[in-house]
C-alpha cells in the first residue's frame, strides 16, 4: 500500500481583471490553495481531494452593462471544492 499527500498554491499578483484602467476593476493580490490524499494498492486506489480549499472567491474577468451608464458586471472563480475518488482495476 502507497499513501501520498500532495499540496499546491497559486498566487496572483495585483491585476487589473480587464483591459480598462477603471480602479472598480482592480484585484488584490490572492492565493488559493489545493490538496490531494491517498491510498493506493495493487489493483485499488482511493483518493481525497479540495481545490481552494480557503474558499477565496476571486473575479476572473468582466464587462460592461448595455445601457447602464458606468455599470460592470464580474465572472467569479468557484469556491472550494471537495470531493472522493475510488478506483479498482479487475
Amino acid at each position: 500500500i502507497r499513501l501520498s499527500l500532495v499540496g499546491s498554491e497559486m498566487c496572483i499578483r495585483d491585476r487589473m481583471i480587464s483591459g480598462s484602467v477603471d480602479p472598480r476593476l482592480f484585484q488584490e493580490a490572492f492565493s488559493k490553495t489545493s490538496i490531494r490524499t491517498g491510498l493506493k494498492g495493487e489493483n485499488w486506489a482511493v483518493m481525497l481531494y479540495g481545490k481552494n480549499i480557503f474558499d477565496e472567491i476571486t473575479p476572473t474577468g468582466s464587462f460592461n452593462i448595455p445601457l447602464a451608464s458606468g455599470a460592470y458586471g464580474q465572472y467569479t472563480s468557484p469556491g472550494s471544492i471537495w470531493g472522493a475518488s475510488v478506483n479498482y482495476s479487475f
